[in-house]
């Protein structure tokens, strides 16, 4: 294995790692700006954007834990592990 491949799966172990931060932050905000979370009131339009959010959120998570995983399987590759 030469410096130069194992630059580069760190490269792609970091494009990994940021598509999981990410995605870790778009589930937050999903959580953030629901309506009926933050109490603005249980009108069919707020709870029709709080079930589309609440979708949307556990999309990002599922994402953000498979980036995570792609990630920690990359710098397998090398015999690295990611840092926490």
């Amino acid at each position: 294995m030469t410096d130069l491949f194992a630059e580069g799966v760190r490269a792609a172990a970091a494009a990994a790692r940021f598509y999981a931060d990410e995605n870790l932050t778009l589930a937050g905000d999903s959580v953030l700006l629901d309506p009926v979370l933050s109490g603005k009131g249980l009108t069919p339009e707020n709870i029709a954007q709080s079930e589309k959010l609440q979708i949307a959120g556990a999309i990002h998570s599922a994402a953000y834990h498979a980036g995570k995983h792609i990630e920690a399987n990359i710098l397998d590759l090398i015999g690295e592990k990611p840092v926490e």
